[in-house]
């Protein structure tokens, strides 16, 4: 994600937003008691939900050349189920859009409003640090 970048036309705030996206969505999933495949596999569609803009491509195209697993693919492209929800939440938090996410839904899957603030506080920290080491 550094590497690209560098390599990038792109914002650096670009890789620092898809980095606390991709914690936000590991740990919303970790925090749901999802499978350590599920927790490590939202990391990954957390940075991927970006790729699109990293390469001014549809998303529909970069998943599609990338092998993924279906449901990956349609969580990317979809954002549909719990694993979209997760995502959905990541997104509208990040942008500020508070009344876009689907709180009834998160509540129903387990997640109070608290937990989601507090995962995306932590997610920013977390996303300082891995910054602050290799920059």
């Amino acid at each position: 994600m550094l590497a690209m970048t560098e390599m990038s036309s792109k914002p650096k705030t670009l890789c620092v937003n898809t980095l606390i996206r991709a914690q936000m969505c590991r740990s919303l999933a970790s925090a749901l008691s999802e499978t350590d495949t599920q927790v490590e596999s939202l990391f990954m569609v957390g940075l991927l939900s970006t790729m699109d803009v990293f390469l001014d491509l549809p998303m529909e195209e970069v998943v599609s050349s990338l092998g993924l697993p279906d449901w990956i693919e349609e969580t990317l492209i979809e954002r549909k189920g719990s694993m979209g929800l997760i995502l959905n939440t990541a997104v509208f938090y990040e942008d500020a859009e508070f009344d876009s996410i689907d709180w009834k839904g998160l509540r129903q899957i387990g997640l109070q409003d608290e937990k989601v603030q507090l995962i995306y506080q932590d997610s920013i920290l977390w996303a300082a640090d891995i910054i602050d080491q290799f920059i």
